[in-house]
């Protein structure tokens, strides 16, 4: 799903309207987008980058760039964002901090050089949204709803995930 310069996907996942309903050990828990992403990451980004969150939050590391506890994570849209994705410091409790380093054109987020993003330790919320974002492009931009389960500390956690696009912005 790419238009000429690549951008539909991206400009997509940015008009999502997403309300996310977690029922598992944890309790239950209803949340949306901009309270699971911090301050405005683009949720296209953040499926980039979460693998590496992951990793680097498990106290994982890439034998490609060594024990840095670093990588630099592209996000896929064509003109899109690099990430410096940083691993938490010994002690540190911040989590893992997604810096930009470089854009290339004019992205829709318009982020600055420079702007972090920190994930706190990844749980069955990220989970459940990683999840979903694989599946937006086969959800139609009237909405839909997906069902699927994530795990919380090996328990099942049940997720229920209304989407639809918002096409105002």
């Amino acid at each position: 799903m790419t238009d000429r310069d690549g951008m539909t996907r991206c400009r997509r996942f940015n008009r999502l309207s997403l309300r996310m309903r977690l029922d598992g050990p944890g309790g239950r828990q209803s949340l949306t987008l901009a309270e699971i992403l911090p301050g405005g990451l683009c949720p296209l980004a953040f499926h980039a980058i979460y693998p590496y969150v992951l990793t680097l939050a498990r106290g994982g590391w890439f034998n490609w760039v060594g024990f840095d506890e670093h990588v630099i994570v592209h996000c896929p849209a064509s003109q899109g964002v690099a990430f410096h994705v940083k691993a938490p410091g010994p002690g540190a409790a911040d989590g893992v901090v997604a810096e930009v380093l470089r854009t290339r054109g004019e992205v829709p987020c318009g982020y600055p050089l420079g702007r972090s993003f920190t994930l706190a330790a990844p749980g069955p919320a990220l989970a459940a949204l990683d999840h979903c974002l694989t599946r937006v492009d086969h959800v139609p931009a009237t909405g839909g709803t997906l069902d699927f389960v994530v795990e919380e500390a090996g328990q099942p956690c049940l997720c229920r995930v209304d989407i639809r696009e918002d096409r105002t912005s």
